[in-house]
Order: structure tokens, then C-alpha cells, then sequence
């Protein structure tokens, strides 16, 4: 049995996500039951977000209130660095949600939205965004209560944008508010859009967005007005479905100005009825089921992930040299079993079918078929991996043609080894990794999209462009450029749909008319 700081005994692994991995703990100073977040390798050997986590760390430990998950204390024991709180006994609201199909009650929806509502107003009233609000991310204690956890984690994250080199990852589109999308600040009008996605699903079953690709949730987000819940529960009160539409609105100044503005509304006798007191008295904690390792006990080691918590990766590129890179940097991670490799997407698709791993990690740009490519194959055969595709080179019009083909994200081949493994984690997590500088550009991408404005031509594009203005077929553009055909394809077809054309020449007279080439 491992001891951290000669205090917290790590008793049983309770889950793992992206970020840390979740103990349950005996304090022996205070001898109670507590909970236990050790951060990620990935996370603990970046300086400056272990110093960031660790300010935030301490800022959230002052939030007291019965909404929110108590921070006793956080610290270090030699390369682990870990967050202690208060266990709470019960489930997540996304398996309860998962429990309760179709959807929750009107009442205890109600009541979920008061508790959470008040515990943000105590977090907005200290200066404290939470910028990740999910189901996941609310806990509900076996009284009820609703808690809600990782606002230290979330800030920390948001906040630090040598996360990656890159910087940051969107998170769940599900419920992630137009300014976060945009690659805007967060405020606490943010929490708010997202508290307002989450009771929507509870009301609706479903969030308010919906699609068979994280690109078209992300569009619906900028563009789309959410659907009258009533059209879809007529036994939703009008106030009640009023309140969360405002909430949901694009611009953060026509939400509400704060959680106690909402709460106020919430629970005037027009919305919710009689409604149920939201001050709710803390949680006694009791233990969660065991679930531990003797030999890891025995090397004084908490126990390695369950095998049902391992992330299985396939790792594709042509260039061997950066493949081996990326698979020793992963082979490094406990959380993750590389099953497979392939020097091309041909290839890669055969490793998917047979190992139907967790996530692939594909290059962008190879031969005989490209990354692009290879996504739409394993979306059309249903093929249960999420694929992150990597590329030297990355514009908006790129990245959305990504995402619209079912792509998980996509990373720049300039990562270092740990962020490459951050970002599988992620993946795996159902998150979608993005660059920052990429997603204003994503965004701008849809919204002239949705406006029928054809966005101008990438510098892949334009130089295929110019190579068929001296005359160059597409295999010979791939030869002299040393890409794939496929992609070259792609970036043709790609312009062809920027200028309104349908083939070479057409594209090379209309890129001309409108000042593309000299």
C-alpha cells in the first residue's frame, strides 16, 4: 500500500480519465475517507502547470459550500502530484442521465438545476469559472445533492497554454459554450451555457446539439437556435423552458447576467412550482467498492489502471524515424497499449479492423491512402476508434474538413512526445483536440460556410493551384510536391468547391479572375 506525504494511504483505484486518476484514500492524520486525484504523468512533468495547479489548487480549497466538492489539500511526493477532496458517495450526473432514459423528472431536474445554480453563484461570487461544466463533471451523493467537481483541474488546464505547444483542446463540444468555440474568454456567463446544455439533456434526453460529427455539434453551437423543449416534452412549463433557452443564447450578454439572476428566475412559483429548498446539508461520506492490487501494494506503487481502463493505439505514419517517436512516447504511458502500426492508411485500416483499437494516430499526409481518407473509412465501416490525425502543416479550411469526416482532432507533428500522449487520453475521453490558433479560424470556416461565403484557397491548395497552371496532372502535382494522390485529390476537390468549378483549367481561369495567381 503506497503512503503520499506519509499521510494518505491509496486504498482503491476508482477510474481514470485524461487528466488524473481518481483514488480512494484513508486519512491518517484525520482518519477519514477521502478522495484522491493524482495527476497524469503527462500533466505532473509540465513545471508550469504543475505550479498553476497546484495556485489553483489552493484558490478552490476556499470554496465551502454543499454544491460544490470540497478541496482538503493538494501536494507533491516525489514525481506525484496529487489533489485531496472529499469522496462522495453515489454517481455521476451523465450515469444517472444513462439510468433515467429518456430523460429525468421535471421536479428533480428542478432541483439539480437550484443545487448547481447556487454552488456556481458561490464559485462566480470568488472570482471562480469552472469553463468545463458536463455531466461527468456533477456528482450526485446518495441524499441527492448535487455536487459539482474539477474546478481547480478545469481552470488550470484552460488557463496554461503550454498545455501543448499548441495550446489548449476544446473538451466535450456537447456542451461547450460559442465563445469557448471561438477561442474567446471565459466567464461566468460561459458556466452558465453550459449548466444550460446539461438541463436541457436532462429535460430532453439528448443535449440541446446533436450530430454524427464533432464539427457539426461545434457549427449548430455558433449558428443554430436550440429547439423549444415543449416541441419535444410538452409537459415542460413554459417559464421552465424560457429559463434554459435564454441561457443557451450565442451572445453572453443576452444569458444571464449571473447564477443568482438565474436561480431568482428559477425558482419563482411561474417556473418551477413549489420548489424544493437548494441549501442542502453536506454529504457524509462513506467507502466505494475495492478494487486494488496486491503485487502493486507489495512494490509500494499504487496499482497500475484496470485492463478495461488502458487506451489501445495504433500508430501510422511513412516515416519510420517519427512513428518509432510517437510509439515509444506512448509505450512510456501507463494508460496506454500501442497494439499496432502501419506505414500507410492502407494498411492502417486492416491493423483497425483487426485490433479495433481505442484511438490512431494517423498522419495527415500519406501515401496510397491519406489520413482524411483513412477517417472516412473507419466512419463508414462504424469502426469503434477515434482517429487523431497529426500534420506538419494545419489551416482552418484543413482542420474542418477533418472534423467533418468524423476526425477527433488534430495535432501538430511539432508535439512533444507527452503532449501527443495527452492529446490520445483525451481522444479516448471523447474530447476533441484542437490548437487554439486553429479554432477562431474554425469557426470563421463555418460561419462563412453557413453564409454561403467560399473561404479563400489554403497555401496547400494554391500551390496544387499553380501546378496545374503549368499544366500538371494530379499524379504528377503528387510526384513533384511528394504527396499522396488522394490528397491531392482532396485539396483539388477542395478547390473546386472554393471557386464554383469543376475541373483544372476552370479552376486555373476563375483563380485567375479573382487575383489567386498572377
Amino acid at each position: 500500500m503506497r503512503v503520499l506525504d506519509q499521510r494518505y494511504e491509496l486504498l482503491d483505484h476508482l477510474g481514470s480519465g485524461a487528466m488524473a486518476s481518481v483514488w480512494r484514500a484513508n486519512d491518517r492524520r484525520l482518519d477519514r475517507h477521502v478522495a484522491i486525484k493524482v495527476l497524469s504523468e503527462q500533466l505532473a512533468t509540465d513545471t508550469s502547470f504543475r505550479e498553476r495547479f497546484q495556485r489553483e489548487a489552493i484558490h478552490v480549497a476556499s470554496l465551502k459550500h454543499p454544491n460544490i466538492v470540497t478541496v482538503y489539500d493538494a501536494g507533491s511526493d516525489g514525481d506525484t502530484y496529487y489533489i485531496v477532496m472529499e469522496l462522495v458517495e453515489g454517481e455521476s450526473l451523465q450515469a444517472r442521465l444513462e439510468a433515467t432514459a429518456p430523460y429525468m423528472g421535471l421536479e428533480r431536474t428542478q432541483e439539480l438545476a437550484a443545487q448547481l445554480l447556487a454552488g456556481l453563484s458561490h464559485a462566480h461570487g470568488k472570482g471562480i469559472v469552472h469553463r468545463d461544466i458536463k455531466p461527468a463533471n456533477i456528482l450526485i451523493a446518495g441524499d441527492d445533492t448535487a455536487k459539482l467537481v474539477d474546478f481547480g483541474i478545469a481552470r488550470a488546464a484552460s488557463d496554461l497554454r503550454s498545455l501543448t505547444t499548441m495550446g489548449q483542446f476544446m473538451g466535450t463540444p456537447a456542451y461547450a459554450s460559442p465563445e469557448q468555440l471561438d477561442a474567446r474568454s471565459s466567464t461566468a456567463e460561459t458556466d452558465l451555457y453550459s449548466l444550460g446544455c446539461v438541463l436541457y439533456e436532462c429535460l430532453a434526453g439528448h443535449p440541446p446539439f446533436e450530430a454524427e460529427v464533432p464539427v457539426g455539434v461545434i457549427a449548430q453551437h455558433l449558428q443554430a437556435t436550440p429547439r423549444s423543449l415543449r416541441a419535444e416534452r410538452p409537459d415542460v412549463p413554459e417559464p421552465l423552458d424560457a429559463l434554459v433557452l435564454k441561457a443557451l443564447e450565442k451572445d453572453p450578454g443576452q444569458r444571464f447576467g449571473s447564477a443568482d439572476e438565474m436561480l431568482r428566475v428559477l425558482t419563482t412559483p411561474s417556473a418551477a412550482g413549489a420548489m424544493p429548498d437548494a441549501s442542502l446539508s453536506t454529504v457524509v461520506l462513506p467507502r466505494p467498492t475495492p478494487a486494488g492490487g496486491d503485487e502493486a501494494e507489495r512494490a509500494g506503487q499504487p496499482a497500475p489502471p484496470p485492463a478495461e481502463d488502458l487506451v489501445r493505439a495504433v500508430v501510422v505514419d511513412d516515416h519510420p524515424f517519427f512513428r518509432d517517436g510517437v510509439i515509444r512516447g506512448l509505450t512510456e504511458s501507463e494508460r496506454v497499449e500501442v497494439v499496432g502500426e502501419a506505414e500507410n492508411g492502407a494498411d492502417a485500416l486492416e491493423v483497425i479492423r483487426r485490433e479495433r483499437p481505442t484511438v490512431a494516430v494517423v498522419d495527415y499526409q500519406m501515401p496510397e491512402m491519406d489520413g482524411l481518407d483513412l477517417v472516412h473509412a473507419v466512419v463508414d465501416e462504424d469502426l469503434p476508434t477515434r482517429v487523431l490525425l497529426l500534420s506538419a502543416v494545419g489551416d482552418s479550411a484543413v482542420v474542418f474538413r477533418a472534423l467533418e469526416e468524423g476526425a477527433a482532432g488534430y495535432l501538430s507533428k511539432d508535439s512533444r512526445r507527452k503532449e501527443i500522449v495527452d492529446a490520445v487520453l483525451r481522444a479516448a475521453d471523447g474530447q476533441t483536440v484542437l490548437p487554439p490558433e486553429l479554432a477562431g479560424g474554425l469557426a470563421g470556416e463555418i460561419r462563412h460556410r453557413a453564409q454561403g461565403q467560399p473561404s479563400a484557397p489554403t497555401d496547400e491548395e494554391l500551390e496544387v493551384l499553380r501546378a496545374f497552371a503549368r499544366g500538371r496532372s494530379v499524379p504528377q502535382v503528387a510526384a513533384e510536391l511528394g504527396l499522396a494522390v488522394s490528397l491531392v485529390r482532396n485539396h483539388a476537390q477542395r478547390l473546386y468547391d472554393k471557386l464554383g468549378v469543376s475541373d483544372r483549367t476552370a479552376a486555373v481561369v476563375e483563380a485567375m479572375r479573382r487575383g489567386y495567381l498572377q
